[in-house]
């Protein structure tokens, strides 16, 4: 099935099996850990324990207690369609030594969009 987006386009609807969620799963309780270690406590996006309520109680603070004027909010509009799969994959060769896991990585950035035509 296909998703109409915002701005016209069509992302295809993939839905994986029981068992690649697991698989995806114990892959993020692997790596998490290694990169969460890299990111700095005002990153907020997606990441465990944090919510956009935190970064929105965050932001007010820094206006009401500490006098900022700017807040500079930024979404990568259709970044997960389009990541530079070459760049990822070396970002994360320097940190993840298991081939195994990194050519896991690899298949599921590139999988292939099954249709069923009825």
């Amino acid at each position: 099935m296909w998703i109409p987006k915002s701005h016209g386009g069509r992302r295809p609807l993939g839905i994986p099996t029981i068992r690649d969620r697991t698989v995806m799963m114990a892959v993020v309780l692997v790596i998490g850990p290694i990169f969460e270690a890299d990111l700095l406590d005002n990153q907020y996006g997606f990441r465990p324990g944090l919510d956009a309520k935190m970064a929105v109680r965050r932001m007010f603070w820094h206006v009401r207690d500490r006098g900022h004027r700017e807040v500079v909010d930024v979404d990568l509009r259709d970044y997960f369609t389009s990541i530079p799969h070459g760049p990822l994959m070396r970002c994360l060769i320097r940190r993840i030594a298991d081939g195994r896991l990194l050519r896991l990585v690899k298949s599921w950035l590139t999988v292939t969009v099954v249709e069923r035509v009825d």
